[in-house]
């Protein structure tokens, strides 16, 4: 009971971390992002543009690439959860349980990856870069497309 317990602790908390891959995630069914009026907007164009407001240097550019690769797959992964967990609905509920923390350990894995990527990025960033990407962080996780006024 205690572990379920841990599992679960640890899941609510990696769900409040992965925000940004949720609002990912909730507009990934169709590929895209909403952007800041509304409009959508494909991820690739979202980090695009990201990319150009922190004017991404050849040396940086590897690291920006992997870190979005591990984003795009966070996306498909949790694309394919929710599938599963749509199937799960029928099972018992131990056994559902049991898959939702399978799909919550597998998660939390996947994020552990992104954010070793992120923390290659990040620590590559200006100061400069790193007020622009955190003010853009802040709105991806309300699935929003803009920058605060005072990151520009």
């Amino acid at each position: 009971m205690k572990k379920t317990i841990s599992i679960l602790s640890l899941a609510l908390s990696t769900a409040l971390i992965a925000a940004p891959l949720l609002s990912y995630a909730d507009d990934a069914k169709e590929g895209t992002e909403t952007g800041m009026h509304g409009q959508v907007m494909p991820i690739d164009k979202k980090t695009e543009s990201l990319k150009e407001k922190l004017n991404i240097t050849s040396t940086q550019d590897p690291a920006w690439k992997a870190y979005v690769s591990s984003i795009k797959q966070d996306v498909e992964d949790m694309k394919a959860a929710r599938k599963d967990l749509q199937t799960s609905k029928t099972l018992p509920a131990p056994e559902r349980m049991s898959k939702h923390i399978d799909l919550m350990e597998k998660h939390l894995a996947d994020l552990k990856d992104t954010q070793g990527k992120l923390n290659t990025l990040y620590g590559q960033l200006s100061a400069d870069q790193k007020k622009i990407f955190d003010s853009f962080g802040h709105h991806w996780t309300k699935g929003k497309m803009k920058e605060d006024k005072d990151a520009k």
